[in-house]
């Protein structure tokens, strides 16, 4: 059984929004910072995490750190060291969106994980889309203000109900097509 599910007695944190994964560049979480500040400018209330590590050598860390302060996002925004894959579960599992800005051709694990761990799914990947057909979930690559309309919808309580509706759809799939095991 894979150790990706949902867990009823992990309580969700209202409007998060979470990217996980190696903090560099090819991952694009500049992007994902840039529209947090759109939405922190258009008053839409959020707490983002972003969970990585920098890959060797790399001070892409410290870019990611002088960008929340350059866009006054300290309140907002969380930036916490990489964790072991059998404990992403749990980080999925207590916020509302997990974003994936891999590009087309980098279909991430990642994506899958977090369906099964019951967090909605914000993706840019053709793949994805050409998989599952939902566009629900998916914003045009590299266009932050799509990414931005994307966030407003799926963080407005107004919309949850076709939100899970959808999302329970897509979680029947991922099952069936990404059973995951570690």
């Amino acid at each position: 059984a894979s150790i990706f599910k949902i867990h009823s007695n992990i309580k969700k944190t209202p409007s998060s929004v979470l990217f996980l994964g190696r903090l560099s560049s090819s991952k694009k979480p500049i992007i994902l910072l840039e529209d947090l500040k759109l939405l922190k400018n258009k008053n839409v209330y959020f707490e983002a995490s972003f969970v990585g590590n920098e890959s060797p050598g790399s001070n892409y860390k410290r870019t990611i750190l002088k960008k929340i302060e350059e866009f006054s996002l300290d309140a907002e925004v969380s930036l916490c060291d990489g964790v072991k894959n059998q404990d992403t579960v749990y980080i999925y599992n207590r916020h509302v969106i997990y974003v994936n800005l891999s590009i087309s051709g980098m279909y991430d694990k990642t994506i899958f994980e977090a369906i099964l761990s019951g967090a909605t799914p914000l993706v840019c990947s053709k793949d994805f889309l050409r998989e599952f057909g939902e566009n629900l979930f998916v914003f045009k690559e590299n266009d932050y203000l799509n990414l931005n309309d994307r966030l407003i919808y799926l963080l407005n309580p107004k919309n949850l109900d076709l939100i899970n509706k959808k999302k329970e759809s897509l979680l029947v799939k991922v099952k069936e097509r990404h059973g995951l095991k570690v």
